[in-house]
């Protein structure tokens, strides 16, 4: 994660794109990632790098009292 005063310089894009081609040079056939649907800063930033959404699910919770 990229703390809050550096964001929006593209710092975050640079080291996901590292990082798989790091993945891809190692012999990975493909890089998946999880995120959930409601951030939208997430999606944007893995969107911009190339990914693409190939499915989503819905998750609930049951808080234990």
């Amino acid at each position: 994660m990229v703390t809050a005063a550096p964001r929006g310089r593209g710092i975050g894009s640079q080291v996901l794109r590292q990082v798989c081609r790091d993945l891809f040079d190692a012999g990975a056939e493909y890089v998946d990632l999880d995120v959930e649907v409601k951030n939208d800063r997430a999606l944007r930033l893995y969107t911009s790098v190339g990914f693409e959404a190939l499915a989503t699910d819905d998750y609930y919770e049951l808080a234990l009292s």
